[in-house]
């Protein structure tokens, strides 16, 4: 079982909530999904994209610092997860919570969908829980309301350590 630290907007190792959270309950599968779908939005542009994918790279060797790989995938995120639960078992989801356009907001509640289908614990912001503990309790509680790499970089699963 993994506990993935979704990556959205928060390309970043320092100072990361999600990160830490994922890291005290077992091994880390972090994860950016490149959505073609959200990248041909109005609001978006190639200059954004580019941007991205610098800051991918950052999180990626700021990553490696500490003993993995960032794993990226292409598609949809839910697909995505389905796939990583089938291959590894996703027992947690992390993330910030975003504040983004009606595309986004759709999206997370899909994520928050599958997560209670799967059973996996689905944090967003975690530390700021109506519940005061940091995480919302118990499995498939809801969301709180380069090119870019290669599609198909991972770290190696086996054996891997938190990284905390």
């Amino acid at each position: 079982m993994v506990y993935v630290t979704w990556y959205k907007r928060d390309l970043r190792t320092h100072d990361h909530r999600p990160l830490v959270e994922a890291a005290r309950r077992g091994a880390v599968l972090p994860l950016y999904v490149i959505e073609e779908e959200y990248w041909r939005l109005p609001d978006t542009s190639q200059r954004q994209r580019a941007f991205t994918s610098e800051c991918l790279a950052e999180l990626d060797t700021g990553l490696c610092r500490l003993g993995q790989r960032l794993t990226l995938r292409r598609g949809s995120v839910t697909a995505v997860l389905e796939q990583l639960h089938r291959q590894y078992g996703v027992a947690g989801l992390f993330s910030h919570e975003e504040i983004g356009n009606g595309w986004t907001y759709k999206r997370d509640r899909k994520v928050g969908a599958w997560s209670r289908r799967a059973a996996a614990i689905c944090v967003s912001n975690p530390g700021k829980s109506k519940s005061g503990t940091g995480v919302d309790a118990g499995p498939g509680a809801a969301l709180n309301d380069r090119s870019c790499l290669s599609s198909e970089t991972t770290w190696p699963i086996t054996g891997a350590s938190p990284l905390i």
